[in-house]
């Protein structure tokens, strides 16, 4: 098999920080953001090398195997069943602003189509928003308009397949629902371009990634109407702000018990 044509390159993801694992990355930003309330760390820039869908499984209470399953099913375009949106979907797991679905499978068939007929492309780019709209439209109050992935840019380099992500905004806890969904998505792109895939689908492959602001863990989305919207992986930008919540009491039990249940008991989420 002829070896997998890449443009000549120099990456600066040699300067970020760089992470072994999407768990790695994910204890990192649980520190970082600890202060919690409205605290917000902008500008994270990090860089993940090993981002293989079994190397990006990061399960915790909020976020069971069988819930990212189900969001990366839902996010790549995949059918899933009415069981499966009844056990799993809450708002306190992503909102419209965590749903990339609509024309997820013809924008990655676009990117499929670009690498393989120009492998030195750098037009290989999944869009998220303004599925339906230009940009023009653009409303800030519009929390289905306003999602926490912007772009995906995928690239070919050293015989791998690489992406850099841009995020507006990201929480911790949602952060390992979106690295599931996007390590499944780069290991599909990189299946069906029939390249080199033992250099592909092995070893390390990188993502560089820009966090414009970073939002606290569980315990500050419990004093806020809680948006859960993290977005942690290639170059990656995040915003997060939400209001107090009002009702005191649930805040007390969320911290003692620390379960979904608690989620659900408070407010729908509203993002400013």
């Amino acid at each position: 098999m002829d070896a997998v044509k890449c443009a000549p390159s120099k990456n600066l993801n040699v300067g970020f920080p760089h992470f072994q694992s999407a768990k790695e990355m994910y204890l990192h930003l649980r520190e970082i953001t600890k202060p919690g309330g409205e605290f917000v760390v902008r500008n994270f820039v990090g860089v993940i090398e090993d981002i293989s869908p079994e190397a990006s499984l990061v399960e915790t209470e909020l976020f069971p195997l069988g819930a990212l399953e189900y969001y990366t099913k839902k996010n790549m375009g995949w059918e899933y069943t009415d069981e499966e949106k009844k056990q799993w979907q809450l708002n306190e797991r992503g909102g419209e602003q965590g749903d990339y679905r609509e024309g997820m499978q013809k924008k990655i068939a676009n990117v499929i189509d670009c690498l393989k007929t120009e492998p030195l492309s750098k037009r290989a780019v999944i869009p998220i928003p303004f599925n339906s709209e230009g940009s023009e439209t653009a409303n800030w109050k519009d929390q289905g308009q306003n999602k926490c992935c912007r772009e995906l840019h995928m690239y070919l380099e050293e015989g791998k397949l690489k992406c850099t992500g841009i995020v507006r905004m990201q929480n911790a806890n949602i952060y390992v629902k979106n690295i599931h969904f996007f390590a499944t998505l780069i290991s599909y792109v990189a299946k069906e371009l029939v390249l080199k895939l033992e250099n592909i689908l092995t070893g390390l492959r990188t993502c560089a990634m820009i966090v414009a602001q970073l939002a606290a863990d569980e315990y500050a989305d419990a004093l806020r109407s809680h948006l859960f919207d993290f977005f942690l992986f290639y170059i990656v930008v995040f915003r997060y702000h939400c209001p107090i919540v009002k009702k005191y009491k649930y805040i007390t039990e969320f911290i003692k018990v620390h379960r979904v249940d608690t989620f659900r008991r408070s407010r729908n989420p509203r993002d400013i």
